[in-house]
């Protein structure tokens, strides 16, 4: 048992690294929706539109990550 869990140390970690990159990533696609949404209109259409696209950029390579 131990033995397994050593050979498999490092697919853990990695495993680890990438839930919190995921968990750090979809945090602040959050943060910034939220933010686009208190602020309203004082965004400007070009900037909110840009934030939208990495938000979906984001959401979608998180969900795609799951699957590993």
């Amino acid at each position: 048992m131990i033995r397994d869990a050593e050979q498999h140390a490092a697919e853990d970690k990695a495993r680890r690294e990438l839930v919190e990159a995921r968990n750090n990533a979809d945090s602040l696609a959050y943060t910034v929706e939220r933010s686009i949404k208190d602020m309203g209109d004082r965004v400007p259409p070009h900037e909110r539109a840009r934030a939208e696209t990495l938000i979906s950029d984001i959401r979608a390579h998180s969900t795609m990550s799951r699957d590993y």
